[in-house]
């Protein structure tokens, strides 16, 4: 082989070298352009799957039942953010606002629930002020007991006996007067009597009058 021959071979060795490099290159830049593209396609449809699409109240023991005059309690609310493929954020309670609350009258509220662009609402219930429990006021004798006039001796009868209970509000109550509720009642001696009646820590009292038999004789 001559020189001429052997620099022809050496030329065409390294235009082959440089073809397959060059399509190496080539294949490359391919897989990375593929790669490329296949991880922002892949990236836009992870994100399009969790694209947020709404939130729900998910809790069963938030406050719902206010009355006039109070302040509205989101302490046990529970809001969720529900994206594509049904994957669940629960939201803090500074991420979301709740709107349209008012306890001024009784009725039905509906409140909305606001995070960005999305709403959901609940109902609560606003309702009258109980009525203030009245206060027991005094307690007096409604009705006499039947018996008054008492032997020497004699026990204590109150049948037939009423207490009349008054209350803060002018109404009042009727209880029947037991002889539980009374003491110092004593018949040892002759004249008038004041028994004394305690119930519910209120006082009142009555008299009833001892007679001596044999002086009556």
């Amino acid at each position: 082989m001559n020189f001429r021959t052997t620099l022809q071979a050496v030329l065409l060795i390294n235009i082959g070298n440089k073809m397959r490099k060059k399509k190496l290159i080539i294949l490359i830049v391919c897989f990375v352009i593929v790669l490329t593209v296949g991880g922002v396609l892949l990236a836009n449809f992870l994100i399009a799957q969790n694209k947020p699409i709404a939130i729900k109240i998910v809790s069963i023991s938030h406050k719902s039942t206010y009355y006039i005059g109070e302040q509205l309690d989101t302490s046990n609310l529970l809001v969720v953010l529900m994206s594509e493929n049904k994957q669940l954020r629960y939201l803090s309670g500074d991420e979301y606002t709740v709107e349209g609350f008012d306890s001024s009258k009784a009725g039905s509220v509906t409140l909305i629930v606001r995070y960005g662009e999305f709403t959901t609402q609940y109902t609560v219930t606003v309702k009258e002020l109980p009525p203030e429990r009245p206060s027991y006021l005094s307690l007096e004798i409604y009705i006499m007991p039947t018996k008054t006039v008492y032997n020497i001796g004699e026990n204590l009868n109150v049948d037939g006996g009423y207490l009349k209970i008054n209350y803060t509000d002018g109404t009042y109550d009727i209880v029947e007067l037991l002889y539980l509720m009374t003491y110092g009642f004593s018949s040892d001696v002759a004249g008038t009597v004041t028994v004394n009646v305690k119930y519910l820590n209120m006082y009142t009292s009555f008299e009833v009058t001892v007679v001596d038999p044999e002086q009556s004789n």
